[in-house]
């Protein structure tokens, strides 16, 4: 009979928690998705919120999650049933991908936990190359290496050359099979 009792207990305490409260800004949407199309420069996105709630909302503040990320608001206090917005200029780094970032914004309403907003970037190169790092182990031969260098299919961008930032690496550019295709030879 004690088990029985100490379960009923239980049950009802579960019962009694309530999730935090939610907070008066409701998001046209908590994840953006941003593609990078092989652009190099900061690109924009953006977060659109409206207070729902009865009472004005004041950001105090936005953090983001990489430094490759810059946010912004386009007003800190926002009044009731007004709509708003988060800024992003997001700098691509790294290789090809997808990568999260996240965006946390505290406001001052009370018991309410800061919003977590999330960019979800594709960064997929104009250029596919079938190999990305080449690397001769010591002692071997000081022989060529191939990459084949393929644009992306409906992109109009032309491979014209190739450059070290040493005069260390030979390179030749010769077309490959494909329309667009390239085949890179580097010797060192």
């Amino acid at each position: 009979m004690k088990s029985a009792f100490l379960l009923l207990l239980s049950l009802a305490w579960v019962h009694a928690q309530t999730p935090p409260p939610a907070g008066a800004l409701q998001w046209k949407e908590t994840t953006v998705k941003l593609e990078t199309l092989g652009r190099l420069g900061a690109l924009p996105a953006s977060f659109e919120f409206k207070n729902t709630g009865k009472k004005p909302v004041t950001i105090t503040s936005i953090q983001t999650s990489c430094g490759c990320t810059v946010a912004e608001s386009s007003q800190r206090v926002t009044a009731p049933g007004d709509t708003g917005e988060i800024t992003l200029q997001y700098t691509p780094t790294g290789g090809p991908g997808v990568r999260y970032y996240h965006v946390t914004v505290q406001t001052d309403e009370a018991g309410v936990p800061a919003y977590a907003l999330k960019l979800q970037v594709v960064h997929e190169p104009r250029v596919a190359m079938d190999k990305r790092l080449l690397v001769w182990e010591q002692g071997e031969p000081r022989k060529a290496k191939v990459v084949k260098l393929t644009p992306k299919p409906g992109d109009p961008i032309r491979i014209v050359g190739a450059k070290a930032e040493k005069d260390l690496f030979k390179f030749e550019l010769k077309d490959g099979a494909a329309p667009g295709e390239k085949l890179l030879t580097v010797t060192p």
